[in-house]
This record gives structure tokens, C-alpha cells and sequence, in this order.
């Protein structure tokens, strides 16, 4: 009797030691979740940002159920590195797209234990870096200031590529430094309003002597009386494979010839956010060269 009641006893220990080991037992349903990665698990949204250059992008994952460890990355198109998110975490942010004009596929991409799923967003880009380096942007109203820089000088043109040679001289002048050069956006065109801030006094080639009351067409002068228009506009156009900047009913600080005070045309041989190199070329023997430098 005694043996009969020890085996019963091992009997249900040996029961409860095997229940116990199936109650530990992974449900496969509890640990795959058993869902596969289908294209209702992303949303992918991507809308304009402070800029016409900037995007805000959002990457979310749309399940009731949870699907495990979640990593969500998205690749902007434009060579700037792939941006991921942590486990488990939301993907947002803001991208500064640094590339020229063309379109650019944003591609979102969610992975989990059971697959991953992409979607893809295109955006296009309808003007390159030159707006807002030289604007400030769309959204700076204000527009950007720039002045003469030290570049500035009336140089030998010895080749073609660069424009630039021997200098003859410079315009550092007070006539020419104080002047302030006011670039406002319109949109993303290549065009906009041009400010001359004058500062009471302007620069001007000898050519330009007989319109003003104090010029001297023996040389270069400084006047009074020139007035600068309200209505001026900058256009920037490529040529030939050249890029050239239009002011209309103005000019950079330095007028070299009387159609200056209504069109003047420069081609742009460099240019950066904190530099703009631009030459006017009179003949093949020399070139006005100005460069623009933020204030």
C-alpha cells in the first residue's frame, strides 16, 4: 500500500513537472505574431518644409497588433546618408535636400521579425542651390544684403575659363563700400526684386560723365545725383553653357557704361553662399570684376 501511494505521488509530480514545462513552452502565435509585413503597416507621409529646398517626412507603423522590433529608415535619393530610426521608435524629421533641380525619390522602409515593406514618395526640386544662398529664400520677405568684396577690381581678361588677369585696379572706395545690394526670391523662379541701397554716392565710369551734373568724362567719378530705381529686378539665366546674372534698371556698385543704369548683364564665374564672383567683359582686353559678400 505504502509503494502503490508512492507511485501516485510520482505519479502527479511527474504531472505537474510536465505541465509546468508546457505552460513555458513559446506560443508560436504569441512570439511571430503570425503577421506578415503587408502594405497597410506604413504610413510614409512627406510635405514642404520651412523652404523650397526643405521636406518633413514622417514614418509610422498602422497595426493594433504588435509585430515585435520595428526599425523604420529612409533614404532621401541625394547621396545624403541613410537615416534610421531606434527600435521600436518613430521616424520624423525635416531634410534639407542639397543637390541641383530634378526629382528625388524618398524611399521609407519598416523591418520587422517577419519582412520588411518600402514605400516611396518623389519630390521634386524645380531650382537648384541659387535661390536661397543668394535670397535668403521664399520665406525671407526682407530678402538677403550683400556688398562689394575685396575681389572687386577691373582686371586683364587673359583666358576664357576664369576672366581674370592682371589687376589694374581696385574699387575700394568709400563710394563703392557703403553700397548695399538687397536680393528678394520670387518663389522658386530664377528671377526676382533688386534693392540698390545707396548710400548717398555712387561710382561711375567716365562713360556716364555727361549725365551727370558733377561727372568728368576724362575719368572715373564719384556723384550725387544718381537715384537708384524703385522698380529694379534681378534675372539669372545659363547661356551657352554659361550662367549669367541680369539686373534691370541697375547695377553692382560700379556703373562702366551708360546702359548700365538700365540693363546690365554679368556672367557668373563662381558662386557660394558667402561669395558670388560675376564679370562684366568690355572687349577682349579686360573685365569688371565684382564680388558679392554677405553684409
Amino acid at each position: 500500500m505504502i509503494e502503490m501511494k508512492n507511485i501516485i505521488k510520482l505519479m502527479f509530480a511527474a504531472f505537474v513537472i510536465v505541465g509546468t514545462m508546457n505552460a513555458c513552452l513559446p506560443d508560436d502565435n504569441h512570439a511571430l505574431r503570425g503577421l506578415p509585413v503587408t502594405d497597410n503597416m506604413i504610413s510614409f507621409t512627406v510635405t514642404p518644409g520651412a523652404d523650397e529646398f526643405t521636406f518633413n517626412y514622417n514614418v509610422t507603423v498602422n497595426n493594433d497588433n504588435p509585430i515585435g522590433a520595428v526599425i523604420s529608415s529612409i533614404n532621401f535619393g541625394d547621396g545624403s546618408p541613410v537615416v534610421r530610426s531606434q527600435v521600436g521608435q518613430p521616424l520624423t524629421g525635416s531634410h534639407e535636400i542639397v543637390a541641383d533641380a530634378g526629382s528625388y525619390t524618398f524611399t521609407a522602409t519598416i523591418k520587422t521579425p517577419n519582412g520588411e515593406f518600402t514605400r516611396t514618395q518623389t519630390v521634386t526640386l524645380a531650382n537648384d542651390n541659387i535661390v536661397r544662398p543668394l535670397t535668403g529664400g521664399a520665406a525671407n520677405t526682407a530678402g538677403k544684403q550683400w556688398k562689394l568684396g575685396p575681389w572687386s577690381a577691373l582686371r586683364e581678361s587673359t583666358n576664357n575659363h576664369t576672366g581674370i588677369g592682371g589687376q589694374w585696379w581696385d574699387f575700394k572706395n568709400a563710394a563703392t563700400a557703403n553700397d548695399v545690394f538687397t536680393f528678394k526670391a520670387n518663389g522658386l523662379n530664377w528671377n526676382g526684386a533688386f534693392v540698390y541701397g545707396n548710400a548717398g554716392d555712387t561710382h561711375m565710369n567716365e562713360s556716364l560723365g555727361a549725365l551727370f551734373p558733377d561727372g568728368n568724362t576724362a575719368g572715373s567719378f564719384v556723384t550725387q545725383y544718381y537715384i537708384p530705381a524703385t522698380n529694379a529686378t534681378w534675372t539669372i539665366a545659363d547661356i551657352d553653357g554659361k550662367r549669367y546674372m541680369t539686373i534691370t534698371n541697375g547695377f553692382l556698385g560700379y556703373a562702366t557704361t551708360p546702359s548700365d543704369l538700365t540693363s546690365t548683364q554679368y556672367e557668373m564665374i563662381s558662386f557660394s553662399a558667402t561669395s558670388i564672383r560675376l564679370v562684366r567683359r568690355v572687349g577682349t582686353n579686360n573685365a569688371w570684376c565684382f564680388e558679392l559678400v554677405p553684409m
